[in-house]
């Protein structure tokens, strides 16, 4: 519950109706990205350039933009930011107020909440650290998606075009991320999410996708046919710089992606046909089992007692892979109390998010 209100606060604050309409607009800065640039520095503006994001091909420096001020935790100076990147739904409150957006995607990466801004920070740094490894993960396994191109060809079928099954080259491989054997967890609540899944049948499978950065990152999958002809699939995913904190996320995220589907059953379970060569579980490489395994007391990992040495410890990590920007937009709404901030670190990968762009640390991983 707790969880749910949390991230409720996050995604109000963050949208930009209420930025605009409740807090009208406080902090906001009218510019172009030239104007905002010769007046502070090129350092000290987030230029579209910088971030692995759609733009709009419509784009040009002397556009009139909204910005607000962030604060790099690296440089440890301030950064004006486009309200685009921090803001959520955007779009109609921009073009509303004469303002250009030049970001085609709206997103809630990188956007938390929690009980300090500290603690806030540290959950935006391992969604964006997340989401960078989930996407070099599927953009590795996957010359063409499995399950892009498996809803491509179900939203065309649905039009009533007669199309073969998805052909054998296109089935991804399942083999370059191990599968970790969890008999050695030793967290007592990790162990009962474990046997819970155990005792109640429910398959499941753990991967390590933890990337270069070095913060553990766990992908969890399950496969459960209802009938003949259709089942749940669920994916869950988590990091942290603990393994165990990252390893509970993950598990108590696909458990809430199956919830979200039984309870959707009755009315908006899409329906799978059950064809043993052609389903996720062979040919989709987060549900099909990796010819590598790993034991759990073999990942690495780093167990802070406070707050701020796990952030230290991530912004190292960052640094070291030459990501040498973390930004934070402070985002907390004064009535509410609870502290919400943007983080954005320009180099991630955010295909996981968008399906768009990729950027040069994915394509640096495919073509090695």
């Amino acid at each position: 519950k707790a969880s749910a209100v949390m991230e409720s606060i996050e995604r109000y604050s963050a949208l930009a109706s209420v930025f605009f309409n409740e807090r009208r607009g406080k902090g906001i800065v009218r510019s172009s990205m030239a104007e905002m640039v010769r007046k502070y520095g090129r350092e000290h503006v987030l230029h579209p350039d910088d971030v692995v994001e759609s733009v709009s091909p419509n784009y040009t420096e002397y556009m009139r933009m909204d910005f607000l001020e962030g604060y790099d935790l690296i440089s440890r100076e301030h950064v004006w930011v486009p309200a685009g990147l921090v803001l959520t739904r955007y779009d109609v409150v921009a073009s509303r107020n004469g303002a250009f957006n030049p970001f085609l995607y709206s997103h809630s990466n990188g956007l938390a909440s929690g009980n300090s801004v500290e603690e806030a920070i540290l959950q935006a740094l391992c969604e964006v650290i997340e989401r960078d490894a989930v996407s070099i993960a599927e953009l590795r396994s996957s010359v063409l998606q499995f399950h892009v191109l498996k809803s491509s060809i179900e939203q065309l079928r649905a039009y009533g075009l007669r199309l073969k099954d998805i052909e054998n080259e296109y089935v991804d491989d399942p083999n370059i991320y191990p599968e970790v054997d969890l008999s050695s967890v030793e967290h007592p609540y990790a162990r009962y999410l474990i046997s819970r899944f155990e005792q109640e049948g429910i398959p499941f499978l753990v991967k390590d996708i933890t990337s270069d950065i070095g913060v553990p990152t766990f992908i969890v999958t399950s496969i459960q046919w209802v009938t003949h002809d259709y089942g749940y699939l669920a994916e869950g995913h988590g990091t942290h710089p603990n393994k165990d904190v990252a390893l509970i996320r993950a598990l108590t995220e696909v458990s809430q992606t199956r919830a979200a589907n039984i309870q959707g059953a009755r009315d908006d379970l899409r329906r799978m046909n059950y064809d043993m060569g052609n389903t996720a579980e062979n040919k989709a490489w987060q549900f099909m089992h990796s010819s590598k395994r790993i034991g759990y007391g073999s990942i690495r990992d780093e167990r802070n007692e406070d707050v701020l040495d796990d952030i230290e410890f991530i912004l190292e990590r960052l640094k070291a892979n030459g990501l040498n920007r973390v930004i934070v937009v402070n985002l907390t709404d004064d009535k509410i109390g609870v502290s919400v901030v943007r983080v954005i670190v320009p180099g991630l990968e955010t295909f996981k998010v968008s399906k768009s762009v990729i950027g040069s640390r994915a394509m640096r991983y495919m073509h090695a």
